[in-house]
């Protein structure tokens, strides 16, 4: 294309010196044409006459030059001598196609380079999913639209698939379970704003084929559908539950359906049941292997979260909406390392403690270079338990989290080993 382009620009620069030597003496008059003078009929219609049209397809050729039109667009495709015939050739036109179709490209005629346009932004399904719905969604259904959802979502990147989502208001404060079949659920999380946005950094849950999260009643979610498939969208159905079970209904699912922080083999409902050995460990503190499965006590997942194998952390300062503080990480405590929600960070942290009367949705950013925000939740039935096993939300500089009236919660701003972060929190909060 490069090379097409300096032929072309060269063949009418060449005509343009030329030009002058190539008429008879003497002014065109209305009607006049310049010629050899032999009578031939391959005549010049005079510059400026509106009645010039470009070469067409067919029309004889020496050399490219006899095809090119001055303002021809740069786009393509171009009329070449071909065979002394001039040409179009459909392979010289400019193709600003990128595959996806949230994203629109044109050319530019006067440069040959190519635009793209997004036309795609955080576009709700029309129908909101409710407690006990079931969804299901063909490639060849218009609703909901495609919309575009970038950035870090729950501490991991989006896809280029195609995006679809739905809006989901919490009736209560039931755990919520959402599956799907057929696609990926990218992530799930709370809106801030009226417009509905589609705020990566409020990524509450994500998941291959499920989330679960417990929301505060009368939240607004978004549930976001990443599609395996980049450009053709597959079908999926997706079901929702409200409500936590009494005990584990699935051993295989990766799913905590009773919400006791306990899934599948690693929860007591499982034990015997498909592939879950029969036995678990037994004590968390006596130095043995109980279920003989080369794991001992805090090293086996079925003492996650015994007290005796717990990280602890220091609420060290209250906090609440509206809160705001300029610190460093080197007052703080190494002691909360292990996050089951981000990156491991053995640094010192500092922990504040917030709670609320109404359900909020907070949104708290670290004005950090480095480091991580970290949000803890008090197990239900135990008052202030700060550990990062019981970590729910992560972001790098800042993330949201839906507070459930007269909950104990605990924000970190934590970091590498060896390193004192400088920070700036800010606490702000929306009502749900």
């Amino acid at each position: 294309m490069v090379e097409l382009r300096r032929r072309l620009w060269l063949t009418l620069l060449v005509g343009l010196l030329m030009g002058p030597g190539c008429f008879e003496e003497g002014e065109l008059g209305p009607g006049d044409v310049a010629g050899s003078g032999d009578g031939a009929s391959d005549v010049q219609t005079a510059p400026g006459d509106s009645s010039t049209s470009p070469p067409v397809s067919g029309t004889p050729c020496l050399s490219d030059s006899d095809c090119f039109e001055t303002g021809t667009s740069l786009c393509g495709p171009f009329v070449l001598c071909k065979d002394f015939v001039c040409t179009e050739d459909p392979a010289t036109a400019t193709n600003c196609d990128t595959g996806d179709p949230c994203v629109v490209g044109t050319c530019d005629p006067a440069t040959g380079a190519c635009s793209q346009e997004d036309i795609c932004g955080c576009v709700m399904a029309d129908a909101a999913l409710t407690c006990g719905a079931k969804v299901a969604w063909a490639a060849s259904d218009p609703q909901p639209p495609l919309t575009q959802v970038e950035g870090q979502a729950c501490g991991q990147p989006y896809g280029g698939g195609v995006k679809r989502v739905w809006r989901f208001t919490a009736p209560s404060n039931d755990p919520v379970i959402i599956q799907s079949t057929g696609g990926a659920i990218a992530s799930l999380s709370s809106l801030v704003s009226p417009q509905g946005d589609c705020e990566p950094a409020a990524c509450m849950a994500r998941g291959a084929s499920s989330v679960q999260f417990a929301p505060a009643a009368g939240a607004t979610y978004a549930i976001v559908v990443e599609h395996l498939d980049p450009i053709t969208p597959d079908s999926f159905e997706l079901t929702v539950a409200c409500g936590a079970s009494q005990v584990e209904t699935n051993c295989g699912d990766q799913i905590d359906e009773d919400f006791d922080g306990l899934v599948d083999c690693l929860d007591p409902d499982c034990l015997g049941l498909g592939a879950c050995p029969d036995v678990t460990e037994t004590d968390c503190s006596n130095g043995a292997d109980d279920d003989a499965n080369g794991l001992e006590d805090c090293d086996d997942p079925a003492c996650m979260f015994a007290p005796s194998c717990l990280q602890q952390c220091q609420q060290q300062i209250s906090a609440s909406c509206g809160f705001h503080q300029g610190l460093t990480t080197g007052g703080g405590k190494a002691e909360a390392t292990d996050y089951v929600c981000g990156p491991a960070a053995p640094g010192k942290e500092v922990v504040y403690g917030f709670t609320t009367n109404t359900p909020k949705t907070v949104h708290v950013k670290s004005g950090a270079i480095s480091g991580g925000v970290y949000v803890m939740k008090s197990p239900f039935g135990e008052e202030n338990v700060c550990s990062p096993k019981y970590c729910e939300i992560y972001g790098p500089y800042e993330a949201y989290f839906a507070a459930q009236p007269f909950v104990q919660y605990f924000i970190a701003i934590d970091g590498p080993a060896g390193q004192d972060v400088s920070f700036n929190i800010e606490i702000e909060c929306f009502d749900s």
